[in-house]
């Protein structure tokens, strides 16, 4: 998610792709937050996207409510039950940031990530290695890149909103 590309992935929101939005107040998470994000996400990646974040933001997640007007229940925006927020699925993961850090909430569509990958698993033994302990140690590998198969936002031709397939607040 957070990869600099450097023996590892480039990851989906560390690059010129990924779109930013100002959080509303300072390391809090709001509903209003939540519609700047999904406003920020590229139209075509509506029904793909999914919410990550850092599962130290559930207590703000579980009671996130709309403001004002009627019907103000946190039921409405978060289902348990199905995992959806907001009527998209969510996952709390340890990958996002830190609480109140840019990439502690992210809205991501990882059908627009390219993943390569090349040859197969290579596994090799060695008895030499232990051999005072009577052990065998075993060493697989996996040849793995990745990046965005975007370079960087989009700004469309009718609008002034920046969108992507991957927007985090900030």
């Amino acid at each position: 998610m957070f990869g600099n590309g450097v023996g590892k992935p480039l990851g989906a929101f560390a690059t010129d792709a990924c779109v930013t939005v100002t959080r509303g107040t300072a390391s809090t998470w709001r509903y209003a937050d939540v519609m700047n994000m999904e406003m920020a996400l590229w139209s075509r990646s509506e029904g793909a996207a999914r919410w990550y974040f850092n599962a130290e933001l559930w207590d703000q997640v579980r009671t996130m409510k709309i403001s004002g007007g009627a019907g103000n229940d946190a039921s409405m925006i978060v289902d348990i039950r199905s995992q959806t927020l907001d009527g998209r699925p969510y996952i709390k993961t340890d990958h996002c940031l830190a609480k109140g850090s840019a990439g502690d909430a992210c809205l991501g569509d990882f059908s627009q990530y390219l993943l390569a990958r090349k040859g197969s698993v290579q596994t090799a033994m060695s008895i030499h290695l232990r051999f005072d302990y009577q052990e065998t140690a075993f060493r697989s590998s996996f040849r793995v890149d990745g990046k965005p198969a975007w370079d960087r936002a989009l700004t469309p031709r009718k609008g002034s909103q920046t969108v992507s397939p991957f927007v985090k607040l900030s």
